[in-house]
């Protein structure tokens, strides 16, 4: 007879079918044809193979999504994209007064300057 940690090592799963090779293993494949509305049920290894990547993937998109607003959380960036507009706003109508104040020390300056030519001549 053969050990049970022996047919783990060459690969094999006990399922609810009897032994099985963990690569042939649907468990993870039920959770995901039993969530949509459609029962189905992958029958060739592709099938199987495809539907185990897509849920990883699809597991990996929520872990991403988490983490995206976890992070969001923790640094405020709600409330912070709303201070970067009010304070976009504000440097710009700064610099729109400081261009006009230049442009009026400007006019400033060269009518000084013509004062002190006409004093010359």
């Amino acid at each position: 007879m053969i050990d049970k940690s022996a047919l783990h090592h060459m690969g094999l799963q006990h399922g609810p079918d009897g032994w099985i090779f963990k690569n042939e293993y649907a468990g993870e494949d039920e959770d995901v044809a039993g969530s949509s509305s459609a029962s189905y049920m992958p029958c060739s290894e592709f099938e199987k193979y495809m539907v185990r990547e897509m849920h990883s993937l699809n597991i990996l998109c929520q872990n991403i999504n988490q983490d995206v607003t976890t992070i969001k959380g923790k640094l405020n960036l709600n409330e912070f994209d709303d201070e970067n507009d009010e304070s976009k706003e504000v440097k710009e109508s700064a610099k729109e007064e400081s261009v006009a104040d230049e442009s009026d020390n400007d006019m400033l300056l060269s009518v000084m300057k013509k004062n002190k030519q006409k004093k010359r001549i």
